[in-house]
């Protein structure tokens, strides 16, 4: 008996491939595959790193790159990529485009982030949970009535995240921000999903959790008007998620009590939240504040002028560092000392690429070629060195 081989169309043998890369059809749509992809450091483009972030022990990296493939299209897509510290593990999260707020829970067992199919071309923002542990990623569908940012922020146990949005008011509301918080669980199921009091006298945004409880925790500014509940200023708030109707305030004190703050430029980092506000100076840059959320304090950093939230904050509470001109990497501390530090560079760098990380007083910068493309300056010593380890 005569055996016949079947003859497999290659357009066939291309979609089997595309499918085990990126995952399966569902509806007529693709899905991103549920594994994360281990691959070889040296196959990586690090050097296009457009945003780092580290876990809070500074052993892993997260990076999402500019994809090389796009560089000549001008698109955005960008591949997320998370790294140890001796380069000997690389995985790349596939499936997403523009990923936004890198965010490590705080054992460092999952990354989370905000990003958009990259099958399509609309504005369907999923929330993706890569768990590091077991090479999987989870994502989540958020709801369109909102735009999601900065970045999904989780409690202390790594269990819930809570993701807040936003959106322009019309109408009779035209001027007003509308605030909504997305809150899930690590596997990407929804525990809430919540509508913040937003009238032309108050304005609320979530910063995250109160330390060791499943409360949501924000900051609040009631501008006094003859409808305002509260008297005029800014203010804490928790709202338990027991009793999601039940709002409770605590009057910030301190330099700012009284400010206007851009809840835009908000970054939670530990105790400690920091936002632009006040008046514009030089070029519109504005004065940066820190919130004490244990303490309910508020206070200005000396000197510190934020542009869009193009800085970045230590953990400790006493430090904001931004990229300057001429390639040089300015830091404020909290007492007034204003340190400037030289990073070496053949092209002029963005003043966005300053992250915290991987110590305690150190940041980040992408400033140098494909060997090593990260360098961490040393706040206190000015000591530089690069952080990603021998390439492979």
């Amino acid at each position: 008996m005569k055996t016949v081989l079947c003859r497999v169309p290659r357009y066939t043998l291309v979609a089997l491939l595309a499918a085990l890369i990126w995952g399966t059809p569902a509806c007529g749509r693709y899905v991103p595959s549920t594994r994360l992809k281990q691959v070889r450091a040296s196959e990586v483009p690090w050097e296009r790193a457009a945003t780092v972030a580290w876990d809070a022990q500074g052993k892993q990296v997260a990076l999402a790159l500019v994809d090389v493939k796009d560089l000549a299209t001008g698109r955005l897509t960008r591949m997320v990529y998370v790294r140890d510290g001796s380069g000997e593990r690389v995985w790349a999260v596939p499936g997403w485009r523009a990923p936004l707020g890198l965010s490590f829970s705080p054992a460092g067992t999952h990354l989370a982030f905000l990003a958009y199919p990259a099958w399509l071309r609309g504005r369907d923002c999923h929330l993706v949970i890569a768990d590091l542990r077991e090479n999987r990623q989870v994502s989540v569908r958020l709801p369109e009535e909102a735009a999601f940012a900065p970045r999904p922020v989780w409690s202390d146990d790594g269990q819930l995240l809570a993701v807040p949005g936003l959106r322009g008011g019309t109408g009779e509301d035209k001027g007003t921000t509308r605030r909504y918080v997305w809150v899930g669980d690590v596997k990407g199921q929804q525990i809430a999903w919540l509508t913040l009091p937003s009238t032309p006298e108050q304005d609320l945004v979530c910063v995250g959790w109160v330390s060791g409880k499943r409360t949501l925790l924000g900051l609040a500014a009631f501008r006094g008007g003859a409808e305002s509940p509260i008297p005029r200023g800014n203010y804490l708030w928790t709202m338990d998620l027991d009793a999601p109707d039940r709002y409770e305030y605590r009057p910030l004190t301190g330099e700012g009590a009284q400010t206007r703050l851009c809840f835009g430029t908000w970054k939670r980092v530990g105790n400690f939240v920091y936002l632009e506000g006040g008046q514009g100076q030089g070029g519109n840059r504005l004065p940066i504040f820190v919130v004490d959320v244990v303490k309910a304090t508020i206070s200005r950093v000396p000197n510190a002028l934020g542009f869009e939230g193009y800085w970045s904050a230590s953990p400790d509470g006493q430090w904001v560092a931004m990229m300057g001109r001429n390639n040089t990497v300015t830091a404020y501390r909290r007492d007034g000392v204003v340190k400037s530090f030289a990073v070496g560079s053949d092209r002029e760098l963005p003043r966005q690429l300053v992250y915290w990380g991987p110590g305690p007083t150190e940041v980040t910068v992408n400033a140098t070629g494909k060997v090593q493309p990260l360098t961490a300056i040393n706040l206190e010593t000015g000591a530089q060195r690069g952080v990603l380890g021998a390439a492979d």
